[in-house]
């Protein structure tokens, strides 16, 4: 099946066949030139070239976190594991004749917090991040600008801005694209609209699609960390971009086609469905706070309980795939890749005695790891 890929990207937008353009890296070899086939390539590091970092992930895509470990590592190293596999396998076995399936990926922590908040002015009562909005757009507009214009996407009705400003009906999407990004004010309405214009098309059959989106929980828990005019917490339904993720996030759209979200890709075939694979943290700042001051859990760290009750109606069903601590040779490449970076440097930490304390200390989990070498 031959896909291309067109990416809204949030937080994380990833297609499982970049794997093709990496380079396989054995933490303890030379870069290999030709990847292993998926079978035989769990624990190794697969390395992202820069150009391809460039134009995908330039604005957005990594976390703060990510970034900095790149820039201290000098390349973008991906490690292959075995929910990867899982998730490959799954994928391979889609009918995707049928409703669309649904992915959950559960692990690990993220909080979004947005650099400025605005009132919407296409509908009162809602909340508009122009900053984070205008990033959208730019990333959209930097990763799809030519595929864009090949699959010659155009709005499907009049969009009114204000008493002067409109985008006609069969205007090119990246004319609406560019006035999100001249008009901030109007960046998170841009990016809402145009979701909306790639969910049509695709509803049409000119496109298939492909929802994949980082941390999704923090789209149900009810409060968000941004502030109405009148200091009072916002609700996430009440945040415009927010809104249309959880839009997107739904397979009510199946009756007609398909849809979009954070990657949207288009086949020669035409086929009426996509897939949407997300991921979900185990805790977050509001989970974290309230279990300090009560200490309330939340129960187990299980989609179930992570998504609460509204994320879990709105995505079943959907398939699981846990994300477990680093497995034997997963925690042995890794340390090997960091030695190898000289992440690692005391003497004491590279013999066996050494492995087996940061094996010890961590848990095995990957963050932990991660941390604990960072004094080493």
């Amino acid at each position: 099946m031959s896909f291309k890929r067109l990416a809204l990207n949030r937080r994380f937008a990833a297609n499982v066949r970049i794997l093709t353009t990496l380079r396989a890296l054995n933490a303890s070899e030379k870069p290999q030139t030709k990847p292993a086939a998926v079978d035989h390539i769990n624990s190794l590091y697969f390395v992202l070239p820069k150009a391809t970092n460039e134009a995908l992930f330039k604005l957005s895509g990594w976390r703060q976190s990510h970034k900095q470990m790149f820039e201290m590592f000098e390349e973008v190293a991906i490690m292959v594991r075995k929910p990867f596999h899982d998730l490959l396998n799954y994928l391979s076995r889609t009918d995707f004749e049928r409703p669309v399936n649904r992915y959950i990926l559960y692990a690990f922590e993220w909080v979004y917090t947005p650099q400025e908040t605005a009132q919407s002015e296409w509908k009162p009562g809602r909340i508009d991040t122009p900053v984070e909005a205008t990033i959208a757009l730019k990333s959209f507009k930097d990763q799809n600008a030519a595929l864009l214009s090949e699959l010659d996407l155009r709005t499907s009705k009049k969009y009114t801005w204000s008493l002067r400003e409109a985008t006609e009906e069969g205007e090119p999407l990246l004319n609406l694209v560019d006035y999100g990004l001249n008009r901030m004010k109007k960046a998170s309405d841009c990016y809402a609209v145009l979701l909306k214009e790639i969910k049509h098309w695709a509803s049409e059959g000119k496109i298939k699609v492909a929802v994949i989106g980082d941390v999704v929980n923090v789209l149900y828990l009810g409060e968000s960390r941004v502030l109405n005019p009148d200091k009072t917490i916002a609700e996430i339904d009440n945040i415009t971009i927010a809104r249309a993720f959880k839009k997107i996030l739904k397979n009510d759209w199946v009756s007609k086609t398909k849809r979009i979200g954070f990657c949207l890709i288009s086949s020669i075939e035409t086929q009426k469905n996509g897939l949407v694979v997300v991921a979900v943290d185990s805790s977050d700042s509001f989970r974290d706070k309230v279990g300090r001051l009560t200490g309330q859990r939340f129960g187990p760290d299980l989609p179930k309980y992570l998504l609460t009750e509204n994320g879990f109606k709105d995505l079943d069903p959907f398939i699981p795939v846990k994300v477990d601590k680093y497995a034997e040779n997963e925690i042995e490449n890794c340390l090997d890749y960091y030695i190898r970076k000289n992440y690692i440097n005391h003497p004491s930490v590279k013999t066996e005695m050494g492995r087996k304390e940061i094996k010890f200390m961590s848990a095995y989990n990957p963050l932990e790891v991660y941390k604990f070498c960072w004094v080493l």
